[in-house]
């Protein structure tokens, strides 16, 4: 069957299964971090909770503000914004008699905060996401954007809330391949206030031929906060790639619609986390375990990657936990110190990081 019809019959089921979005990621301001010292203890948390609402009220404004939302922002009391968070998160939380410090994510009560900044909308309507979504494809040669069939199936759908670029040459020019490699996310902020979208979806596809499966992960970006979906999409008898990703566009456009892209069913990673070469875990110089996450492309680059782990002289025993496209997550016991088992890495040609709490493994080959 040709292109075209499979075009007009996922069109037709996304007209009847979409429904209107209520507000939620826009009102979120995630990883707001505090610390405060003060008489007591419930002093100095009272005291970091207040500077976090009014962090998070700023930025909260700052979004509007960049993405045509409103003009100039009123000014606003410590009430006013404490009155307006209708819920508040605490990760990360270390508290002493005279200190607090913590991680708070923010959600504001949508009504409020349109009253309170007088929204360029009807009162008490609440914003509507707005998603701005780069298909990728991932193949033998790499990566591609603008000149794929993956593309092609997303830049004949549109809609007033899922936004594809259109691929002229500003946009070419924001989006390089070679940084979307890389990881590097400057020019999709950069898309993110031409498209005026706070919310950036980079949805790659990776077509298996042998296998006739497709896998799509999906990593949404909001702010500094990144969580990454990961779904696959098998084949069967007289369904081939073309049909795949018809497939594949019309259940992640649902997932959008139905709000089912959330932090509950993502693996969050935060853009601004420091992994380094400094080990602080307490470990014993008798050995240990830590699990570790390890970046791959492909299975040779994880076979070589695994190869060079297992020669490493310390390490006695390596389990892969998980295994999916993108990534491998292991657990591995080693003898020695942190510091040992990175120099034991260092002569295979890769690299121990750490932020404190996770690890992760990376290939010097890559630097």
């Amino acid at each position: 069957m040709q292109l075209s019809r499979y075009l007009l019959l996922f069109f037709t089921v996304l007209m009847l299964s979409a429904l209107p979005a209520k507000a939620a990621e826009i009102y979120e301001v995630v990883g707001i971090k505090v610390e405060q010292e003060g008489e007591d203890a419930e002093t100095a948390k009272n005291l970091a909770v207040a500077d976090g609402e009014k962090q998070a009220f700023d930025e909260l404004v700052k979004r509007f503000t960049d993405y045509g939302y409103i003009d100039n922002a009123p000014k606003a009391s410590a009430a006013q914004i404490s009155n307006s968070v209708r819920q508040m998160q605490i990760t990360d939380e270390i508290a002493t008699s005279k200190k607090y410090k913590a991680k708070l994510d923010f959600t504001f009560d949508s009504v409020k905060i349109s009253k309170l900044l007088n929204l360029k909308l009807v009162a008490g309507q609440p914003v509507r996401d707005k998603f701005l979504l780069i298909p990728i494809s991932s193949g033998t040669e790499g990566l591609s954007v603008w000149k794929s069939l993956w593309f092609e199936v997303w830049n004949s759908y549109r809609r007033d809330n899922i936004i594809i670029p259109v691929g002229d040459l500003d946009d070419i020019r924001a989006l390089k391949i070679s940084d979307l490699e890389a990881g590097i996310y400057t020019g999709l902020d950069e898309l993110s206030r031409r498209y005026k979208s706070p919310i950036i979806l980079l949805v790659e596809a990776s077509y298996v031929n042998s296998l006739n499966e497709l896998s799509v992960k999906v990593e949404k970006l909001v702010g500094q906060n990144k969580e990454i979906y990961e779904f696959k999409y098998p084949g069967g008898f007289g369904v081939g790639m073309a049909e795949l990703y018809i497939t594949a566009a019309n259940d992640i456009s649902f997932k959008i619609e139905k709000k089912q892209l959330t932090r509950e069913n993502a693996k969050n990673i935060t853009r601004d986390t420091e992994f380094v070469r400094n080990f602080d875990h307490g470990a014993s110089s008798k050995g240990g375990k830590i699990e570790a996450t390890i970046e791959v492309s492909n299975l040779a680059e994880w076979s070589r990657i695994r190869r060079k782990i297992i020669n490493s002289t310390l390490v006695e025993e390596l389990t892969v936990k998980n295994f999916q496209a993108g990534y491998a997550i292991v657990n591995l016991k080693y003898s020695g110190t942190p510091e040992q088992l990175a120099a034991s890495f260092e002569e295979k040609g890769l690299i121990l990081l750490s932020d404190g709490t996770n690890w992760k493994i990376e290939d010097a080959q890559d630097e």
